[in-house]
């Protein structure tokens, strides 16, 4: 099944967790206006001080930069919730989670190590010591799971050993789908499919957000021109399944809030994972449909609203009233 036809699956056959349709209804009009009020659109994105240095590279290189954050865009939560996890320094600012990848990316970018080279994954010199340099830590806690940013990155330079990544875009004529297709068949690392009650369901985070990320960086142009990508749903995480239990357009089971506030380790793959992910795809789905019926003529979609409630979600995130979900995993 496609990401949108598994969403609804899930949220279908769902034990512990429902997705309220009252809610999202509700919650649809805030969130149009706030997307309107705070101008969110493909521009949106270039605006933020580390993807700034990604548009000073050319043409090649902001999509190489773009496929290499995304290739490693995985698994950034601490057990630290203090000061000492995880943080890179960078232009004499700190950042942690996601933003410390980029921040990494860059500061190795200035160092003059080719970190989003394929050549250069390929190359003996790129190792586990090399990897951990660039992925150095400014806190006592390094990057989790180094070892296999490493082999994820491996992956990818061997799947592009003949070609740039730039030109299997361009083979891929404006399709969102074709690309997500290109991505979860050559690259074990994007392809987030699980089965889930007897059906293989498709989750595909990274693939999708490595669609909307060049969508954004392009502003829908030349490279990131993508004739479907209406079609792409929001990018199911730790963070935004968290905002949507606030603003009450998921609720949880009993069993899985005990869960979540222990802070207990939850297996990828596991049912209740599963229907976090799936059930956050379908309640930004119908946020999204009402927001389309109430406005026809909006340029909103599934992406810009993941923005948005990413956004929002970090905004809010000490004062959260349950604790995101954990898992280990490659896929997000």
């Amino acid at each position: 099944m496609d990401v949108r036809s598994s969403a609804i699956f899930i949220a279908q056959n769902a034990q512990y967790v429902s997705v309220d349709p009252a809610a999202c209804r509700e919650v649809a009009a805030g969130i149009y206006d706030q997307i309107q009020r705070q101008k969110y659109s493909t521009q949106t994105w270039a605006t933020h001080e580390l993807n700034q240095r990604c548009k000073l590279l050319d043409t090649e290189g902001q999509v190489d930069w773009v496929f290499t954050v995304d290739t490693l865009n995985f698994s950034f939560w601490s057990d630290r919730e203090t000061s000492e996890r995880y943080t890179v320094e960078y232009n004499g600012k700190k950042y942690t989670g996601y933003w410390s990848l980029c921040a990494a990316i860059n500061r190795a970018l200035d160092e003059g190590i080719p970190v989003t080279t394929p050549a250069f994954w390929r190359s003996d010199e790129f190792n586990l010591e090399a990897c951990a340099h660039i992925f150095r830590s400014c806190t006592a806690e390094q990057i989790p799971l180094l070892d296999q940013r490493l082999a994820v990155l491996k992956e990818a330079g061997a799947a592009l050993a003949n070609t740039a990544f730039s030109d299997v875009l361009r083979s891929c004529n404006c399709s969102a789908s074709r690309l997500l297709d290109w991505v979860t068949t050559n690259l074990q690392s994007y392809n987030d499919r699980f089965v889930y009650r007897n059906m293989k369901v498709s989750i595909l985070k990274r693939a999708q957000i490595l669609v909307g990320e060049l969508w954004a960086c392009f502003n829908g142009e030349g490279l990131g021109r993508f004739d479907d990508i209406d079609n792409i749903t929001m990018f199911a995480d730790y963070r935004v399944p968290r905002i949507l239990y606030r603003l009450n357009c998921l609720r949880y089971s009993d069993q899985l809030e005990a869960v979540l506030r222990a802070g207990t380790l939850m297996e990828s793959g596991s049912d209740a994972e599963i229907e976090l992910r799936g059930t956050s795809i379908e309640a930004v789905e119908q946020i999204v449909h009402h927001i389309k019926t109430e406005h026809p003529e909006t340029a909103v979609n599934a992406i810009l609203v993941d923005f948005y409630l990413w956004d929002a979600a970090k905004a809010q995130e000490q004062s959260a009233t349950i604790p995101c979900h954990r898992v280990r995993s490659v896929f997000y």
